[in-house]
């Protein structure tokens, strides 16, 4: 994924941590073989002993038939998907690694290291053993490395476990997935949670498609949390407190009769949804306010008393940016047309009663640009739209406010989403989504900051700030409430923009950054709304979007 690329170069000069790979025989899950990818590439790891375990972890509960044709049926629909997923030979690069091997009990279900073993790997001097595949309890490991064993919790069959919990999450429609990467530590005796990630399902049917993104994320929490430690230190990795991964019951496999009762109820919602959707498209609009008695993140939550405006046929009003310049209050938006399938940015002044004058075109490219963050700097005005489909984030000046913008410079290269920026304490921090676009499920959001607006960006050693779905893309400008920023974000993990909830900031700076949870808006206190994901505003104005589904010939009239 081209986001894990800004993990591999470490911010610190400190020397790489001594690192220990933990493996069953046989195969490495998917997962655990591009952690393995990564540690090659990266510049802050020392992989020092390659521990092979003399047996993989014990399953022997039994998969019933309909189950176990139900998974080949999946497969063998998505081809390409089951290829990507299937276990790797990682032989030759284990085998570059000091080999060790550790025993089990007789159940084999727990290592249990002979003193001679032991005493092999205390003379590594491993800083911390990172488990690859599902091999038996390592807890008798976790005091020969300094941070303990760690070990990504991900589920059936990521890691090889013989647990049906993706199928259920996919049977039922129960979204977001959650994983976490956690350790087994010896001071005190826990296991602590390290990261986690949190991502929508991409398919309600098919289990091998809802494995591909965890697979990514996992192996991303990996690499992040490592680069985490280099780079500030093991304190500094437990201080960010991780919301904890949901705690799902480990289910048994559906028996026969269970599977086609579930097959059943699936088929039915998904002949309901159909016909829900025939004939419809899920459109966005935008809503203005004017002179609210509520103010701040009460404001913000306040659905009472929108305008709703209306789009050319053919096309919808999203993202809306309020600002004023000069007395004047402007409204940009993204201005989709349904046809081409491609969003440019369009402006309205606004009037003192809220109305809105005719649009015009405020930035047109040959590829899609939305989300348009306004910025004022030394008496010029700046905009950040979103192009991440084309790969960048661009930055324009106004050359002729508001209806021509000029292409200053580009300011990162990469899948780059929904950029916003705040000025604070003399520095610019640049909030931004990043993620793979085969894989919109999963997204990191990330913070860097600088000097100055177009100076040069500083990836924030806490990065990721949130890897949840239901946090890690932003939804409009930070403002502020009572002395402390507010984070508008997104909630993707039941369909795209479904929700928006506020993040309340704790502390940012070049070495900190925590927030927690502050206020939402839901979708349903808006009459035919079925979703919503940005908020702006500019006193006395303010804007929202919300998505609805409507009738296509509605759409065209």
């Amino acid at each position: 994924m081209a986001s894990e690329t800004l993990f591999l170069k470490s911010l610190s000069a400190s020397s790489p941590l001594r690192i220990g790979l933990l493996y069953p025989p046989g195969n490495l899950p998917q997962p655990a073989a591009l952690v393995l990818e990564y540690l090659e590439r990266c510049d802050f790891v020392e992989v020092v002993a390659a521990i092979r375990t003399a047996a993989p972890a014990s399953n022997s509960a039994p998969q019933p038939a309909i189950y176990r044709l139900y998974r080949w049926l999946d497969q063998l629909t998505s081809p390409a998907i089951a290829r990507e997923l299937a276990p790797r030979d990682c032989s030759a690069t284990l085998g570059r690694f000091n080999p060790y091997s550790v025993d089990s009990n007789p159940s084999g279900n727990q290592l249990s290291p002979s003193d001679s073993q032991r005493d092999a790997l205390l003379a590594r001097n491993l800083d911390l053993i990172l488990e690859l595949g599902a091999p038996p309890d390592a807890s008798a490991l976790a005091q020969l490395a300094k941070y303990g064993v760690w070990i990504m919790r991900l589920g059936d069959p990521l890691l090889g476990e013989d647990q049906s919990r993706h199928f259920w999450s996919t049977i039922t429609q129960s979204a977001p997935l959650s994983i976490s990467l956690q350790a087994r530590i010896t001071n005190p005796p826990s296991l602590v949670t390290l990261a986690v990630g949190a991502l929508s399902l991409s398919s309600t049917i098919s289990t091998a498609r809802n494995l591909i993104s965890p697979a990514h994320m996992g192996a991303g929490l990996v690499l992040s949390t490592l680069w985490r430690l280099h780079g500030s230190g093991w304190e500094f990795v437990l201080s960010q407190h991780p919301e904890p991964a949901s705690s799902e019951p480990v289910r048994k496999f559906p028996t026969n009769t269970r599977m086609l009762a579930c097959i059943l109820a699936k088929a039915l919602r998904q002949v309901r949804h159909r016909l829900r959707q025939y004939n419809t498209a899920a459109i966005w609009r935008v809503a203005i306010r004017r002179g609210s008695r509520l103010e701040g993140l009460s404001a913000a939550q306040d659905t009472a008393g929108l305008t709703w405006l209306k789009a050319p046929p053919g096309r919808y009003y999203a993202d809306p940016f309020v600002m004023l310049r000069d007395g004047e209050a402007f409204v940009f938006v993204e201005d989709f047309d349904l046809a081409t399938a491609q969003g440019r940015i369009s402006c309205m002044a606004l009037n003192s009663d809220g109305s809105c004058q005719p649009p015009r075109v405020a930035l047109e490219r040959p590829y899609h640009v939305s989300y348009p963050q306004l910025l004022q700097q030394d008496g010029q005005l700046f905009m950040i739209p979103e192009t991440g489909s084309h790969g960048t984030v661009e930055i324009y000046r106004a050359v002729e406010f508001p209806v021509r913008w000029e292409l200053i410079r580009v300011l990162f290269n990469g899948p780059a989403f929904d950029t916003t920026v705040m000025h604070h304490e003399g520095r610019f921090w640049f909030f931004v989504s990043l993620h793979d676009t085969r894989f919109p499920q999963y997204n990191q959001l990330v913070l860097f900051y600088s000097d100055s607006l177009l100076g040069e960006w500083k990836l924030h050693p806490a990065s990721p700030i949130s890897t949840d779905i239901r946090a890690a893309r932003c939804a409009g400008p930070l403002f502020v409430d009572q002395g402390q920023w507010i984070r508008p974000a997104q909630d993707s993990s039941e369909s795209y923009g479904g929700a928006l909830h506020y993040r309340r900031i704790l502390r940012i700076d070049t070495q900190h950054y925590c927030e927690e949870p502050a206020g939402s808006i839901d979708p349903q206190a808006i009459p035919g709304a079925i979703g919503v994901h940005t908020y702006s505003r500019a006193q006395p104005f303010e804007a929202l979007d919300a998505k609805s589904r409507i009738r296509l010939s509605s759409q065209s009239q």
